[in-house]
């Protein structure tokens, strides 16, 4: 009697295929949505990591009558390139320290926050991660916000946040890479400053020397957080890219790296 009862409640070869099924059917249906939800913290998370940083940059303003960090004191023809908005390294061939960098004072342990999507664009491929690293994968708007050659100033000092017309509309900081390619392939590398769509001479916008390279990395499914000089944080989707190859022999807008709103510098700071 007990022999007959425990084969009555086992399982079949049919109905375990069926158990089967039913799990690898649910698991299929719930990935994507577990997927979306891990990314939408990471894009969360980024907007929160970008919110921090540029208030770090309104109390470093507050603090420096109204003048925001330089995006590189020492980037002139012929510098050694040894400060940033980021940190500070003894060499060019040191890494950037952020305890050492000017915005340090205003985070727990000086070290930038990280974009916690730009690590995966950054694995894909298979590079290592070699210029100016240690901005978290974020960039700086040096030409307009970090620089005061606009108002006959110099690179030593940012703009003074008076002198910016509609703090709300200009960009601080973003999502930021620039692709390029060698021998091993094509890959992203980390870019600590944001290129406006025109470039600079002195302080007037020189569209003749062409199209910078992009570094706006959109990077959250098509989407590229921003943080606005008033402490703001949006999301903004790319508009137009770089027309064609750049002569680091990559497309941008095949890694989602390009520009958004108008084809002029004016979300930049540009009157």
């Amino acid at each position: 009697m007990l022999a007959r009862n425990a084969k009555s409640r086992a399982f079949t070869l049919i109905e375990l295929l069926v158990v089967v099924a039913i799990i690898a059917l649910l698991v299929s249906i719930l990935l994507p949505a577990l997927k979306e939800a891990k990314e939408s913290a990471k894009k969360t998370l980024c907007a929160v990591n970008l919110h921090g940083l540029a208030l770090a940059n309104c109390f470093y303003a507050s603090n420096h009558n109204g003048f925001f960090v330089p995006g590189a004191s020492d980037m002139d023809w012929g510098s050694p390139g040894l400060y940033r908005w980021h940190g500070y390294r003894p060499t060019v061939n040191d890494p950037f320290d952020p305890d050492k960098g000017p915005l340090s004072p205003y985070f727990q342990n000086g070290k930038m926050k990280v974009c916690p999507s730009y690590q995966d664009f950054i694995t894909e491929g298979g590079q290592a991660n070699a210029f100016e690293s240690g901005a978290g994968g974020y960039g700086y708007n040096k030409e307009y916000v970090g620089s005061r050659t606009r108002w006959g100033g110099d690179i030593t000092s940012g703009a003074r946040n008076t002198e910016i017309a509609g703090l709300a509309n200009t960009i601080m900081f973003a999502d930021a890479a620039v692709a390029r390619a060698d021998a091993n392939g094509e890959y992203l590398i980390e870019y600590s400053f944001l290129q406006p769509r025109y470039f600079l001479n002195g302080d007037q916008v020189a569209p003749e020397w062409g199209w910078p390279i992009p570094s706006i990395h959109f990077r959250h499914k098509g989407q590229a957080n921003v943080a606005w000089c008033d402490g703001h944080v949006d999301q903004r989707e790319m508009s137009f890219s770089y027309p064609g190859t750049t002569w680091y022999g990559v497309e941008p807008e095949k890694w989602n790296i390009g520009w958004f709103g108008p084809e002029d510098n004016s979300l930049f700071g540009e009157p």
